[in-house]
């Protein structure tokens, strides 16, 4: 089955997909295409789907998360947003349309967001859950994402029949309204949880920074500066969520300000600056 249009979220995940389907020589697979470069696991999604929504979003982006260049990030993002939204109003009927999941609340939000994009259009909706297929054809390592899949397996998945399934009218709907529940909040954070999306605080992983720091300690025998990116990345590595360095380097910082880290360096950006507990 060859959809007229993929939709997929996040970068990574969009630059696996396009080599699979370029290696599978689907012919113009970057015009197929539609990519949210986001994270839709964390920040607001509050009426993401109005003009006041992504500005909202884009705000808090701007205040609580680290970009490099800075001053450059606002022009890319609302560029790239927009230019999603626009090829997904472009949808005409009698498409069919392919969204790209996995079992992390990124992909789920998103996926939510997209039906309710492309609701009241004479479409056919497929998704394709990676992860899902993943776990079930390999029996072991369940990658959380699309851009975790080497790419010779997704060529296999892709290959399989389980891969692309049909999205039922009323599981559509369902999927619709879950979106309009979303998009009434504004949390900070999202899991993926019993085959769920859960709203959780924006302090549900500070604890996990707090212990890795501790086991870091330990190790070294003294309490030790540690270098920033090697204490998220430690965290990232462990988490069976798909949140992302950015939103942990959040947190950290919000953590510094609180006294529970003390900091030698510059926060403009991780790699920057050290850590250690605060153990006064």
């Amino acid at each position: 089955m060859i959809p007229d249009l993929h939709i997929v979220f996040g970068d990574s995940a969009a630059g696996t997909l396009k080599a699979a389907l370029r290696e599978l020589g689907i012919q113009s697979y970057r015009d197929k295409v539609v990519t949210f470069s986001d994270n839709f696991s964390i920040g607001p999604i509050w009426q993401l789907h109005q003009e006041k929504g992504l500005q909202n979003r884009l705000e808090w982006l701007n205040t609580h998360l680290t970009h490099e260049p800075a001053d450059e990030f606002e022009i890319w993002y609302s560029d790239s947003f927009r230019l999603a939204l626009n090829r997904i109003d472009a949808v005409k009927d009698d498409t069919s349309v392919l969204i790209w999941i996995g079992n992390n609340a990124h992909d789920q939000t998103g996926m939510r967001f997209a039906l309710h994009l492309l609701q009241g259009r004479k479409i056919k909706v497929y998704l394709a859950n990676v992860t899902e297929t993943y776990r079930e054809r390999y029996k072991r390592f369940d990658p959380l994402h699309l851009g975790e899949i080497v790419h010779d397996k997704l060529i296999e998945l892709i290959q399989d029949d389980q891969l692309i399934q049909p999205l039922s009218d009323n599981a559509r709907i369902q999927l619709e309204q879950e979106w309009l529940s979303l998009a009434n909040s504004q949390a900070e954070l999202r899991i993926w949880k019993d085959d769920r999306i859960h709203i959780v605080s924006a302090d549900y992983f500070d604890e996990c920074l707090i212990r890795a720091a501790q086991h870091f300690h330990t190790g070294y025998g003294k309490m030790d500066f540690m270098k920033s990116a090697r204490l998220i990345g430690e965290v990232l590595g462990r988490l069976e969520q798909y949140v992302g360095d950015e939103f942990l380097e959040y947190r950290l910082r919000e953590l510094i300000q609180k006294g529970v880290f003390l900091m030698e360096g510059s926060l403009e950006a991780m790699r920057f600056y050290s850590v250690k507990l605060n153990h006064n």
